[in-house]
């Protein structure tokens, strides 16, 4: 664009770098909504993996939980005979 104002070192001085952030800015929030939804599917679909992943451990761990259990009575049954 001409007519902007530069410091030696390039960069826009005053109103005309805020006007330039705030294009930047509402270029980088349009590109996010355009794209959040691919953005945001490995996450969720990780996030649901794991949480199937967890569960079913959680379960095994109660399966197991419930064996111990079972053992010692068994045991305890055996000594007490």
């Amino acid at each position: 664009m001409m007519g902007k104002i530069r410091a030696a070192k390039g960069k826009p001085q005053g109103a005309i770098a805020g006007e330039e952030t705030l294009t930047a800015t509402k270029e980088v929030g349009a590109f996010l909504a355009m794209h959040m939804a691919t953005i945001l599917e490995p996450i969720r679909s990780t996030k649901e993996t794991l949480g199937g992943q967890i569960a079913a451990a959680v379960n095994e761990v109660g399966l197991l939980h419930e064996d111990r259990k079972k053992l010692v009575e068994r045991t305890k049954e055996t000594e007490t005979q």
